[in-house]
């Protein structure tokens, strides 16, 4: 049965792979520490083509064979790939463990998206459907990935399962999809929403192996958001900015956005946004209601 199963899902990736262009968009939430402020929320999506899946995700296995294999003749569940609890019994087996990760996506030359916004409480008052700005996060990644789109298929695969954040997720990609099915797809500001598969899927990290890879960015990429805004690192975390520098080759966009509110950007000042004329930043500002106190 398991020989079978395996056929099948090789057949599939091998007729896949003989169609039209397409990539997992693997996506993970973070949120910056709570004593920072502003805090910041972001969106980061890691690209992984279909026709390198099966290669790609033997390479991660291989990286962790002295977990999936501890001793002869004998194996066992490798443990989950998570930035919150990093797997590895010293820190210099945690950063092993990093790295090899890390190593993985550079090798390969997986392109990296990123999104995000600094939170503040003015904001999130101002935005109640939307406080961690998760779904303007989500739209924002859509507009980033619009050249991709244009290219190839984008099957989108996030962690978890909130009802919330799939009703912000979903209803995005399925009245894109509508809006092209009623003859309207060119009042849809997302450019190329017809390739998005609307069937958004939502998985268990524990499950899927480069849902893990791209906690394991997104986590380190938290790091030099640490960095960049002038916080001190702990020294654990200064051991690991190497590595999380190191992606910066991979990031093929990433926006760590303030937001104004009546005038006031909502974080470091050089970071704020005007304007431009289309996409979820104007119409955030649109709703974002006058002398709105500030965090």
């Amino acid at each position: 049965m398991a020989m079978n199963t395996w056929t099948s899902i090789t057949r599939l990736f091998r007729g896949i792979s003989r169609g039209p262009q397409a990539s997992f968009l693997f996506m993970d939430e973070t949120h910056s520490d709570e004593k920072l402020k502003p805090r910041i929320s972001a969106l980061t999506g890691l690209l992984v083509p279909i026709r390198e899946y099966l290669e790609l995700r033997a390479q991660f296995y291989t990286a962790l064979h002295h977990y999936v294999v501890p001793e002869s003749s004998h194996f066992a569940m490798p443990p989950e790939m998570h930035g919150k609890l990093l797997p590895g019994d010293t820190d210099q087996a945690k950063i092993a463990n990093v790295a090899a990760v890390v190593d993985l996506v550079l090798s390969n030359r997986l392109k990296v998206y990123r999104v995000g916004y600094y939170i503040t409480d003015g904001l999130q008052a101002a935005m109640p459907t939307d406080k961690w700005m998760v779904g303007t996060s989500w739209a924002s990644l859509l507009h980033i990935l619009e050249p991709v789109l244009a290219r190839q298929l984008l099957i989108p695969v996030m962690d978890g399962f909130d009802l919330n954040m799939v009703k912000s997720f979903s209803s995005t990609v399925r009245w894109c999809n509508v809006m092209h099915a009623a003859g309207s797809g060119q009042m849809v500001s997302i450019k190329n929403s017809q390739q998005l598969i609307s069937e958004v899927v939502y998985t268990s990290s524990e499950y899927s192996v480069f849902t893990q890879v791209v906690d394991i960015v997104a986590y380190l990429r938290k790091i030099t958001d640490m960095k960049n805004d002038g916080w001190s690192l702990p020294p654990f975390k200064q051991r690991l900015l190497p590595w999380a520098q190191k992606l910066g080759r991979v990031m093929a966009a990433e926006d760590i956005i303030a937001l104004t509110l009546d005038g006031v950007p909502q974080g470091p000042k050089h970071m704020s946004r005007q304007p431009t004329g289309k996409g979820p930043l104007v119409a955030c500002r649109r709703i974002i209601p006058r002398n709105t106190p500030n965090s």
